[in-house]
């Protein structure tokens, strides 16, 4: 029996990682590139970025760092600086390089500088980092302060499935969509069958995945990895400057025309993604995870089972 559910918002649990005492960060200079970026060390749940602006009107000033993330159990962390000084004159971006070596911001902070959130990127256990810049102009030195926050998040929970073909797709495919997917496997190593995460092609995908779990994440607009693809279709055309982290260039505020749901469906098994509510809900930058198990033939009864089992859980948690 095929199950048909639209509109099943996303269960999202959120756990503050383990809190240790906050530090305050500062920067040294010279640290104007992204080659020289400041390299503080693994960052803790609190900490305090910070640094200066030079007083010059007339060019922005740029003060790089490395973000970097430590070893943690496995899972999906969303890593986030908040901007916690009053004068909003910064932008905040993360960089990453095209495919000849040259450097290019791969998510900018919102226009609006009244927005909190100026950076969020995704690790997933393994130590990780980003290359990050904050860059304003001034008639004067202004100095700035960024905390740094990190949770665990835990995604929606699709079940278990029988072997077979998978088929991830678009409900309907407007012009100017730019709705991406990036794939993961058990050990959050990318899946390129589960991937289109460029900005040249929609998502319409039918795979065959042998037995394990897999994680997809789904946002607007394109998701950087550590690998690249000229044609910008599973991946986009430039990398980012770092390892081991997701980056979504996308925004908050979207037209749900140029957005539209997502369908995941198996043989027996149909579900609506309502992906948008989620990233509308946690902001900037954000992606949608799911999760789910393809198991051994033998189980497949089960899994049906469970499948349906998480199904009924997930709508009545939502309702």
């Amino acid at each position: 029996m095929t199950t048909n559910m639209k509109h099943i918002f996303p269960i999202l649990i959120l756990s503050v990682t383990a809190m240790s005492e906050a530090r305050d960060l500062f920067e040294v200079e010279p640290n104007n590139t992204p080659s020289t970026a400041y390299d503080p060390g693994f960052l803790q749940h609190g900490d305090r970025l910070r640094g200066q602006i030079t007083g010059n009107p007339e060019f922005f000033d740029a003060d790089f760092w490395w973000l970097k993330t430590p070893d943690q159990a496995p899972g999906i962390y969303e890593n986030q600086l908040r901007l916690i000084t009053s004068i909003r004159i910064f932008d905040g971006r993360i960089f990453g390089t095209f495919e000849n070596g040259v450097t290019t911001p791969v998510q900018y902070t919102e226009e609006n500088r009244y927005v909190d959130v100026f950076t969020r990127w995704y690790s997933f256990g393994r130590q990780a980092r980003v290359n990050y810049a904050m860059v304003g102009s001034s008639q004067i030195p202004r100095d700035y302060v960024a905390a740094y926050e990190q949770v665990r998040i835990t995604p929606t929970d699709l079940g278990q499935f029988a072997p077979g073909e998978f088929r991830i797709h678009h409900e309907f495919s407007p012009a100017g969509s730019d709705v991406q997917i990036f794939g993961l496997d058990h050990n959050y190593e990318v899946v390129p069958s589960l991937t289109r995460a460029g900005t040249a092609s929609d998502i319409n995908l039918r795979t065959d995945l042998r037995p394990g779990k897999y994680t997809i994440a789904l946002g607007f607009g394109s998701i950087s990895s550590e690998n690249l693809d000229p044609a910008n279709q599973n991946f986009p055309s430039y990398r980012i400057y770092g390892e081991n982290a997701l980056v979504n260039n996308g925004a908050s505020s979207f037209f749900d025309a140029q957005a539209p749901l997502v369908s995941f469906s198996t043989a027996s098994f149909t579900r609506t993604l309502d992906w948008r509510s989620e990233v509308r809900s946690r902001g900037t930058h954000s992606l949608a995870y799911y999760q789910f198990e393809v198991v051994p033939e033998g189980d497949a009864g089960i899994a049906l089972a469970v499948g349906i089992g998480a199904l009924a859980m997930t709508r009545r948690r939502s309702s």
